[in-house]
């Protein structure tokens, strides 16, 4: 997936062509969701953060489309 326009640390839109009579394009709004994986919840913040530092990912990422719209 091509990231087009990053808007902020969690949001940014993609691109994506569109059936009209002239030539245009949409756009799809996603935002970053980021929760920490069920085997490090209970642990403490140092801990996690030790563990990042080594490499280790500790959150699961979703991609969630907020808002499509099209136009030209």
């Amino acid at each position: 997936m091509k990231i087009l326009f990053q808007l902020n640390r969690a949001y940014y839109a993609v691109p994506f062509p569109t059936v009209h009579r002239v030539v245009s394009q949409g756009y799809i709004v996603y935002r970053t969701a980021k929760s920490l994986k069920p085997e490090y919840c209970g642990l403490p913040g140092p801990e996690i953060g030790a563990r990042r530092q080594k490499g280790e990912e500790v959150y699961d990422v979703t991609e969630v489309p907020e808002v499509a719209f099209t136009g030209w």
